[in-house]
């Protein structure tokens, strides 16, 4: 049975897991890199993996 988004309802809870995922996996990585690097070469990486940095 689908929604009237045409998303099943497996598909959404993948989406949400993704998104939450994603949010976790992001706090822990700016987490780390503002605790354990120097903050120059974070800001450097974070501005190399910035798309169309």
């Amino acid at each position: 049975m689908r929604d009237h988004d045409g998303m099943s309802r497996t598909e959404k809870a993948g989406a949400i897991a993704k998104e939450v995922v994603r949010d976790v996996v992001g706090e822990i990585v700016v987490d780390v890199a503002v605790n354990h690097l120097p903050w120059v070469s974070w800001l450097q990486d974070l501005v190399s993996l910035w798309p169309g940095g």
